[in-house]
């Protein structure tokens, strides 16, 4: 049990060293005044968000970039709730945006949807995000400048919650807040291995190379995390991410516990189609240390080991974690959100192990569909 612990939490640290030395050498984004000449294509598929859509729109109206430089394409994935006069409403104010509804739900309606979407662009950069979501102004101002500068295929964007108050809130920010460190982390390394599709940008002409969302149509989730996997194998320095508050998406929070638990088991689902043994090596030794907290947890309230193994993991992992979070929660100016760490780091373990045991086992829902594992 000790040789164990020591393995698995001195990988765990050098996984979050090697996070945070990422994050440094990647170099801050700075927007410029360059000529807004790239034409993006946003496409954004939804189900039942009537009541996110009118914030969605009038947030890319508020765009500062020529709207004659980008069309909008809704993708309505069977939707039964009244989103149509919303629509309507602001195709009135922008003759660039179309609604088409999704003829294939499949086993991966999202993908389904997105593919119809790119099949109707008519531009060759393709910008995808949720119909949850409200942007930055000069955020397709900030892709334009890193595709005229830098010349990529794909760029990562970050993304943040709108609101944070609660505790639940402020779990879910810190967990995000994780997941945006690894990304940055991993970029800065060129090893990419994390992005979201609220925030993602790629070329029409890289997602029909990569034949789309083929090779992994059959998992409900992952239009994101598994392009990206393929788009880094083939042309790793053509990916990118921008490390910038211009180019930050936001989004909700899920507003229950057993809504969030269902979000993160269908995370942990797809977890071992992932290809690329790095992705693979890095859940393993987070999972593996949430485990062993949860495991030296229980052994010592159960009396069969010390309680000092569970307080030297716990405040290792504790003061690690914070060395990644802190400088996460003051770049998305966030840092209410850090009263709730000591107590998430308690429950946070058995989250996880509980997220991904459930994620490997049941069925899950999304979008009030059930998915199997």
């Amino acid at each position: 049990m000790i040789v164990l612990s020591i393995l698995i939490t001195v990988l765990y640290v050098c996984l979050m060293v090697f996070i945070i030395i990422g994050q440094k050498k990647l170099k801050p984004f700075i927007l410029e005044s360059v000529p807004p000449t790239t034409q993006f294509s946003i496409i954004i598929p939804f189900r039942n968000e009537a009541k996110n859509l009118e914030a969605l729109l009038q947030s890319l109206f508020e765009l500062n970039y020529p709207k004659a430089q980008f069309e909008l394409i809704l993708v309505n994935d069977f939707s039964s709730d009244n989103f149509r006069p919303i629509i309507a409403h602001f195709k009135e104010k922008f003759s660039n945006l179309s609604c088409v509804d999704s003829i294939n739900a499949g086993s991966a309606p999202k993908k389904a949807a997105l593919s119809l979407g790119v099949l109707k662009a008519k531009y060759n950069w393709i910008v995808t995000s949720d119909a949850d979501c409200t942007f930055s102004k000069n955020w397709l101002q900030a892709f334009n400048q890193k595709i005229l500068k830098d010349n990529p295929l794909m760029i990562a964007g970050l993304v943040k919650y709108h609101h944070f108050k609660g505790f639940l809130n402020h779990f879910q920010c810190l967990d995000l807040l994780s997941l945006q460190a690894t990304l940055l982390g991993t970029f800065g390394w060129q090893k990419p291995m994390l992005c979201h599709g609220a925030n993602l940008c790629y070329a029409k002409v890289l997602f029909n190379e990569l034949n789309g969302f083929s090779s992994h149509r059959h998992i409900a989730s992952g239009d994101d995390v598994f392009l990206l996997e393929a788009a880094a194998n083939k042309y790793p320095d053509k990916v990118m991410a921008v490390n910038s508050l211009e180019t930050v998406v936001s989004t909700n929070v899920e507003p229950t516990l057993k809504a969030l638990l269902s979000q993160r088991m269908r995370w942990a689902a797809k977890a071992t189609a992932y290809k690329n043994w790095p992705i693979k090596a890095m859940g393993l030794i987070v999972f593996a240390m949430n485990f062993l907290c949860l495991l030296a947890a229980v052994l010592s309230l159960l009396s069969l080991v010390s309680a000092k193994l569970f307080w030297i993991i716990f405040l290792i992992k504790f003061t690690i974690d914070g060395l990644v979070l802190y400088p996460m929660a003051q770049f998305f100016k966030q840092k209410s959100v850090l009263k709730s760490y000591l107590l998430s780091s308690f429950l946070y373990p058995l989250f996880s192990v509980t997220s991904v045991f459930l994620g490997f086992t049941k069925a899950y829902t999304w979008k009030n569909r059930a998915f199997k594992v």
